[in-house]
Order: C-alpha cells, then sequence, then structure tokens
C-alpha cells in the first residue's frame, strides 16, 4: 500500500509530538498504522505497545480490521491496542471505583435527575419548583450537561458568568453559534430557566440564578 507525500512525512517524522490535520477522506486514519509500524521498528527495544484512541466505533472497527487483515502490519498487530475514548475512559473509571454504570436511557436520567442529584437542587426553590413539574423533561437537561461539557464550559470556574461570556464569544468565533444556540439555550429557554428577551450574557445569569 502506497502513502503520498503528505502522508509519508507524518509517519516517518522522528518529533514525539506531532499533530496530523487533514480533510475527510485523506488517510488520517490509515496514517496511524503506519506510524505504529514505523515507530516499531524504529527502535531496537521491541518491547514497545500502542494505545490508539477513535472517537467513534466505526473508525474504530475500520482499524481493527485493516490491522488484523493488512499484511503490512503483520509485525505490529500483537502490540497495537484500538479503543474508543469513551470505552477506554469508562474501563479505566470501573478499574478505579466500583460498581460504576452507563446511564443512557430516559428512566435512568429520570433517576438521575431526581434522587442522584436530588441533594443539589432540593434546597432550591427555583429548582425544586421545575424539577418536580410531572412533564418536565429529565433527559432534555441531561442533554444540556453534555452539551456544555463538550464545548468546553466549566463548572468549576472562580467567575462562572464571565467564563461563560468568554466560551460562548470563543464558539462563536470558531463557527459554533449555531451548536450553542440548538443544543444549550433552546433547551434551556423551553425547559424554563431562561427567557427569550435575553442575550446570551443575560440568559446565563438566568440560569447561573438558579
Amino acid at each position: 500500500m502506497e502513502l503520498d507525500y503528505s502522508q509519508k512525512k507524518f509517519c516517518l517524522s522522528n518529533s514525539e509530538n506531532i499533530r496530523l490535520l487533514a480533510p475527510a477522506g485523506s488517510g488520517k486514519t490509515l496514517s496511524l498504522l503506519w506510524r505504529c509500524k514505523y515507530l516499531y521498528e524504529k527502535r531496537e527495544n521491541k518491547n514497545i505497545r500502542f494505545l490508539v484512541f477513535t472517537f467513534t466505533r466505526v473508525a474504530r472497527d475500520e482499524l481493527k480490521d485493516v490491522l488484523a487483515n493488512n499484511s503490512d502490519f503483520s509485525e505490529i498487530k500483537k502490540v497495537v491496542r484500538i479503543e474508543t475514548l469513551n470505552k477506554w475512559g469508562l474501563n479505566y473509571l470501573r478499574n478505579s471505583e466500583s460498581g460504576l454504570e452507563v446511564k443512557s436511557g430516559k428512566r435512568d436520567f429520570y433517576f438521575l435527575v431526581k434522587n442522584t442529584l436530588r441533594p443539589i437542587w432540593v434546597d432550591n426553590s427555583k429548582l425544586s419548583v421545575l424539577l418536580q413539574k410531572k412533564q418536565f423533561k429529565y433527559d432534555k437537561i441531561i442533554q444540556v450537561f453534555d452539551a456544555l461539557k463538550s464545548s468546553g464550559f466549566r463548572h468549576d470556574a472562580k467567575n462562572l458568568v464571565e467564563h461563560f461570556d468568554e466560551q460562548h464569544e470563543w464558539l462563536i468565533e470558531q463557527g459554533c453559534e449555531r451548536y450553542v444556540q440548538r443544543n444549550i439555550l433552546q433547551p434551556l429557554e423551553e425547559l424554563g430557566f431562561i427567557q427569550n428577551s435575553e442575550g446570551f450574557g443575560g440568559k446565563i445569569k438566568l440560569f447561573l440564578d438558579f
């Protein structure tokens, strides 16, 4: 299997830390295996292991299939481990703490908000009114939490309002304003935490007031 110039440059780089940026379909995923092969052959001591992370199961399965069936990688087949980042992270946590479970369904989200998180909101009158409504969508608030984390918002910032404003401005600069509107602001409005009449800063202040 032939590599083009840019792929070879990545695979044969002597840099310890290297970042590969390229468009979809350009061979980034496959280049990872060639990079592992080069580093393996370069070292005199073959006691080396590689951990390759993917963001999706599709990419993971594609890499595993190539590693298992392509003769170009037969010598590194036993030293390369391929996992999704989520799966590896979950296994790491399970090795550290017992009894951990993945909560993914509406029933799980309901019990998570109503029971596990209850000590956080039970003494807040505004939250209590909202969260104890029969029609409250518990799965949607969990989805907002996930969107906030995925967008780089931190709950432990010293000044939450200032941090939210700065992060929001950065997301707009990166072209992610529609994502924030659709996955954070709109659901918060639908759940009753913020109002349409407020700008982003005002909406976040209303949300944090809870």
